[in-house]
């Protein structure tokens, strides 16, 4: 027997589908296609009443710069006063002591050491280097006191 059409794949030239299959696949995709047709039309003809280049001439050409504007002292200080600016000043600080969580721009990694370690990875800034990744993996989970540079 026949599996049905919809389990059958989609192929006009087997010659093992009967006819009655191969009439079936046919007018669904002429159905697809009658459908498809239109939409693609109306595509194509909304592209001409979209707005040309030419409507955009009377746009401002020069662009002035405020001179009021504040410190990056004063910048810093506002954002410090939001909850998100304190923690992450807070987290900034703790990396910097070496005691904050593992990141990719750590110079100091301390865990529960109360002395300066003793042993330096010299790595890439970016964290790419694939042998670097792996060293402070294990780094990390043995907690081993070190300085990155």
């Amino acid at each position: 027997s026949l599996a049905s059409p919809r389990s059958t794949p989609l192929c006009i030239t087997d010659l093992s589908l009967s006819s009655s299959i191969t009439i079936t696949t046919m007018a669904r995709m002429h159905k697809a296609w009658r459908l498809l047709v239109p939409l693609l039309v109306a595509e194509v003809n909304s592209f001409s009443s979209r707005p040309s280049m030419s409507s955009f001439t009377n746009l401002p050409t020069s662009l002035s710069m405020s001179t009021a504007t504040d410190s990056w002292e004063t910048l810093q200080s506002a954002a410090s006063k939001t909850p998100v600016g304190s923690a992450l000043d807070e987290e900034s600080a703790a990396r910097t002591a070496g005691t904050g969580a593992a990141f990719v721009q750590n110079k100091l990694r301390m865990f529960d050491a109360i002395s300066r370690p003793k042993l330096t990875l010299y790595r890439d800034h970016a964290g790419w280097c694939p042998y670097c990744e792996k060293t402070l993996l294990l780094i990390e989970e043995k907690k081993i006191p070190i300085n990155i540079e």
